[in-house]
């Protein structure tokens, strides 16, 4: 027997008390789960065909006969293979989404009664949910009004222990502090990085990434930005002369999610740099999301951390990438998508075996947590699919496509039985 997808209504709440009223136990958490994570439908974890899988009693097997593995409903997420009960997941993801500015792993074991280290790895998993390609990178470039700015975190070196204090520690100093770049378009979204400094190569490679070419950009007077009247309209407050405005110009809103992004880092204790960036994308998620409910920003974590996998080993192991070549490419794409025009790139395919190729994007697609560009390839005279990590090689050649009747980017992966629950990135169409 088939499994049928059963329709999701989220459940209604009003602070901690009502949600665990309404998940009483681990067993209705686990049905809530279910139904949130196949309501439009099951997809195979394991090879991503989007079709109904065999009934099984312990979970469902795969009806694609290339594959036929078995998998759970937890199969593929944060919670996989969890030995802690989902009432503390549930709790613990309302309480960070609730706070203000966060909470620590500290905080949270007093809260849940729970060791420190089991806070640690709880937060620290579903902060991994928005290190999703399509929570931390933005679905267009920010526009109108962009201010740009960038913040030290480490604290004052005279705060530190005698044992533990610098020379020359203060200001742009990278010796202690670790620099984080944000654009913020005004009344819009933020967007925020850490960089390994401040140069004007690194400055440049972030906002020609995130910043639309026909933005008006507010900045500082910091020589890293002396490039941007170059490409951009630019407006700079001399902060040096003690100006906190020119003309039109200040960086008022910039600042002051600087100042709620330090405020939330003095609330954590001890957080090594190299789990940094997940901290800055959980507070520019939380900044993006201000106006909705506990309630509902509680669901959207959820509905992310179905789609999502890390172990403890990953997380001791690795930190999130910084942004590189491929944050790059993905503009390009996208650019090239919008005017419709030829990209020539060099790829790298399963075998190792590199290639010129020529092609035309239909839209960008993310699933088994890879960015793919759907694209016709002249060579092969068919669609293709390529995985963006592969590209090592990216140039616009500013000719139009050869064909106009490309189907968009949803058509071709139902059509080839991929798995379209993700968030769309750009199509045709």
């Amino acid at each position: 027997m088939k499994a049928v997808a059963t329709k999701f209504v989220p459940v209604v709440f009003n602070g901690l008390p009502e949600l665990f009223d309404q998940f009483k136990n681990p067993d209705i958490c686990a049905a809530y789960l279910k139904r949130m994570r196949w309501q439009h439908g099951y997809y195979c974890p394991h090879c991503g065909v989007m079709q109904e899988p065999y009934l099984l009693k312990s979970g469902y097997k795969c009806s694609e006969p290339g594959c036929g593995k078995k998998f759970s409903d937890l199969k593929g997420t944060i919670f996989e293979n969890t030995k802690i009960s989902l009432r503390l997941w549930f709790a613990a993801t309302y309480l960070m989404v609730s706070r203000s500015y966060g909470i620590s792993s500290a905080q949270l074991a007093k809260d849940l009664v729970i060791t420190q280290k089991t806070a640690w790895f709880l937060l620290h998993r579903i902060r991994e949910v928005f290190n999703l390609p399509y929570a931390s990178l933005p679905y267009k470039k920010l526009t109108d009004i962009v201010e740009v700015d960038e913040t030290f975190l480490g604290g004052k070196t005279s705060n530190r222990p005698w044992g533990r204090r610098k020379d020359r520690t203060q200001g742009r100093s990278l010796v202690s502090k670790t620099a984080v770049f944000g654009a913020l378009q005004r009344g819009g979204e933020l967007r925020a990085a850490v960089v390994p400094d401040t140069s004007g190569a690194t400055l440049k490679t972030m906002i020609t990434a995130w910043v639309s070419r026909d933005a008006l950009i507010m900045s500082d007077e910091w020589k890293g930005y002396s490039w941007v009247s170059t490409m951009y309209r630019h407006l700079q407050v001399q902060h040096k002369k003690k100006e906190m405005t020119y003309m039109e110009a200040h960086l008022n809103g910039i600042e002051g999610a600087w100042a709620n992004l330090k405020r939330r880092w003095a609330m954590l204790h001890s957080i090594d740099r190299k789990y940094l960036q997940r901290i800055v994308d959980e507070f520019v998620w939380s900044y993006n999301h201000r106006q909705l409910s506990s309630q509902e920003r509680f669901h959207r974590v959820l509905e992310m951390a179905c789609n999502k996998r890390i172990t403890l080993e990953q997380l001791r192991r690795s930190a999130p990438p910084m942004p590189n070549r491929e944050t790059n490419y993905l503009f390009a794409i996208q650019h090239a998508v919008d005017k419709m025009r030829i990209l020539e790139i060099e790829y790298i395919n399963n075998n190792k075996e590199k290639s010129l190729r020529k092609v035309e994007p239909v839209g960008l697609a993310i699933y088994k947590d890879n960015w793919h560009m759907i694209a016709w390839c002249h060579k092969r005279k068919d669609y293709r699919d390529f995985k963006v990590l592969r590209i090592t090689r990216l140039k616009d050649t500013g000719k139009p496509f050869a064909h106009y009747d490309h189907p968009n980017l949803v058509q071709y992966l139902k059509r080839n039985s991929l798995p379209y629950s993700f968030k769309e990135y750009r199509q045709t169409g």
